[in-house]
């Protein structure tokens, strides 16, 4: 290409000798310059497409961590049920003599369970944001509330194993017999967890603690993180991914579904605790959505708008406490009751 234009500007300059040399020269500044500009662009293009092949490649490995998140929540929330069915035993005051069968019970009691959730990809995601495809700036603010969230759930974490060696550490300056296994002590040992309120009080402290702060955040990462990858699946034209297939495969389950008429509903599935839950919203009618406990007593009512014709994830913290079904209201009229269930969620069809 610079050949080409240098014999035309040669045959343009041979007609006005004088200014032949003159031409000549500003000609091969500027050819240098063209072919400077030519060769930055060119190297502007191979750096943005290097940087796009590398920040596609950083999204990729942010969709394995939050995969891995995912599975340590589920792990940490299902240590969580199995913690509580145990300390609600004593909490509720339905702890008797014939169900305490070690002295080991005490350690159940304040029972620990460390997460290993990983921030890395994330981190490094959020640290060049303005370097990532105008696709992926939607996705920002979700990315620094999850990173928001594992810095929380690493505080009370720290809190909860605190609290853990802290009591494992008076029970054995202050209780001589309770590693023994004759039958006396572990007589001792009943006594003790059945009697003492301030025992009690303790388990109640610690379970809050581990129950309603670490636990309680486990659930909402796992939820933001499903939500995530959620969006970043659908950035891909070509993705056909179903929702319920989607949820299906993160091991989570429908909430049970009742018609407004029915007499009973299933209250065996009762939480003890508070969780978050995922809920997918995907109507065009304004619904509002009541907490309902045992006793049929509404304890908090949610209005939600109409929404786009896909599925959106909804992340608020929905569920507070001891709620046992919610109603869902369109048009001043139950439309369907739905029942919690352990790893549930609602679709809002």
């Amino acid at each position: 290409m610079i050949p080409f234009f240098r014999k035309i500007r040669k045959k343009l300059a041979d007609h006005n000798k004088p200014f032949k040399y003159l031409r000549y020269a500003i000609g091969e500044i500027v050819l240098v310059v063209i072919g400077i500009l030519i060769a930055l662009q060119v190297n502007n293009w191979n750096e943005l497409r290097k940087t796009n092949n590398d920040n596609i490649g950083l999204i990729k490995v942010l969709e394995s961590e939050l995969e891995s998140n995912i599975i340590m929540a589920n792990e940490l929330i299902d240590f969580g049920y199995e913690f509580d069915s145990i300390n609600s035993i004593l909490i509720d005051k339905k702890l008797t003599r014939n169900i305490i069968k070690s002295p080991r019970i005490i350690e159940t009691h304040f029972a620990t369970n460390t997460s290993r959730f990983n921030d890395e990809h994330l981190n490094e995601l959020i640290a060049i944001e303005k370097q990532l495809p105008k696709k992926y700036q939607s996705i920002i603010h979700k990315l620094k509330e999850l990173k928001r969230l594992l810095e929380s759930q690493k505080i009370w974490e720290k809190a909860v194993v605190d609290l853990a060696k802290q009591r494992r550490k008076e029970f054995v300056e202050t209780l001589p017999w309770l590693y023994e296994s004759d039958s006396i002590s572990t007589e001792k040992v009943k006594d003790f967890i059945l009697n003492d309120p301030i025992y009690r009080n303790k388990v109640i402290q610690y379970s809050n603690l581990q129950l309603e702060e670490n636990i309680w955040d486990a659930t909402i990462i796992r939820t933001m993180a499903i939500a995530l990858l959620w969006d970043i699946k659908k950035m891909d034209p070509n993705d056909e991914t179903d929702i319920k297939d989607y949820l299906k495969n993160k091991n989570l389950k429908p909430f049970e579904t009742f018609d407004c008429e029915a007499k009973t509903y299933n209250t065996d599935k009762h939480l003890n605790f508070r969780t978050t839950f995922v809920l997918i919203k995907n109507n065009k009618k304004e619904i509002t959505l009541n907490f309902i406990d045992k006793n049929k007593d509404i304890i908090q009512s949610i209005n939600l708008h109409p929404d786009a014709n896909y599925p959106s994830f909804i992340i608020r913290e929905y569920y507070f406490g001891k709620v046992e079904f919610i109603e869902v209201v369109e048009e001043n009229k139950c439309s369907k009751i739905y029942s919690f269930v352990k790893d549930g969620y609602l679709i809002l069809e």
